[in-house]
């Protein structure tokens, strides 16, 4: 048998007696799981497209460096830190960690930072307010999603929690 065939047959085999647990069965783009619609209708203005943060490097999909796992969709499509935005982050394992695990090890209590439980979306969830974000943290059988709308003033912060809640609604229903 050549090497050829020797490491397809390998691979094959793995892939038969270990099949994928990945959190995510339909290959972890965080993109795939809003659209621009949904998104426009919930920030209440125009954004572009979602990047990935590869996406600006033109790379080749197979490239390691290509994580689809993270998408932004930003308004009027620009890539700006003052501009309402929406991301959407797909937890991965991280070390020996599941990201189960990172969903739990992030209710651990910080001082400064209020956790608050969420319920109507997913299996558990909670938002994670501090200073200068809130991010609501959502669980849903073995997958974890983070969402987080940004460029709103702090004294909205009832309304971007409302937001992330609504595209967290419509984001875990794809998982």
């Amino acid at each position: 048998m050549s090497l050829k065939t020797t490491v397809a047959m390998t691979i094959g085999a793995f892939l038969i007696l270990f099949p994928c647990t990945s959190a995510f069965a339909a290959g972890d783009d965080a993109c795939s799981l809003l659209t621009q619609t949904q998104v426009d209708s919930v920030l209440g203005v125009s954004v572009g497209v979602g990047q990935h943060p590869s996406d600006e490097m033109h790379l080749p999909p197979s490239d390691p460096a290509v994580d689809r796992r993270a998408c932004t969709w930003y308004a009027g499509g620009k890539n700006s830190p003052v501009a309402k935005r929406v991301s959407l982050i797909i937890l991965g394992t991280m070390g020996s960690l599941t990201p189960v695990q990172r969903f739990h090890n992030a209710q651990t209590p910080i001082r400064g930072i209020t956790k608050t439980p969420v319920t109507g979306v997913g299996d558990e969830a909670f938002y994670m307010v501090s200073q200068i974000r809130v991010t609501l943290h959502v669980k849903k059988g073995n997958s974890v999603v983070e969402m987080m709308v940004g460029g709103f003033p702090a004294k909205q912060i009832e309304q971007v929690k409302t937001m992330e809640k609504t595209l967290a609604q419509d984001a875990v229903a794809k998982l």
